[in-house]
């Protein structure tokens, strides 16, 4: 493992527009590497013969089934009023506009 530098951890604080001190600096390389030599060690686990999963259980989720339904009634509610257009509710921009 390549250890990080002063000027490594000079470069970070740099990019994460941090101001730190010597001691904060020495700290902060010393967490880098251990977080480093961690994921080298996670990167050495053998995972060729393990399957994707989205959970780590075995489980079906119980889904209800895709069928048309009457609208809620809040979105009934809304539906009438001005500012409502094609499902949705249009309110005033708070960002200014872009100029080309």
């Amino acid at each position: 493992m390549k250890l990080l530098s002063d000027s490594d951890i000079d470069q970070l604080a740099q990019l994460s527009q941090l101001h730190l001190t010597t001691t904060e600096k020495e700290h902060f390389k010393q967490d880098l590497t251990q977080i480093i030599q961690y994921i080298e060690r996670i990167q050495q686990v053998p995972v060729k013969d393990v399957s994707a999963m989205a959970h780590t259980h075995d489980i079906q989720l119980p889904l209800r089934d895709d069928t048309a339904q009457e609208p809620s009634l809040g979105t009934r509610c809304v539906s009438g009023s001005a500012g409502y257009d094609d499902g949705l509710v249009k309110v005033p921009g708070i960002l200014p506009a872009k100029q080309s």
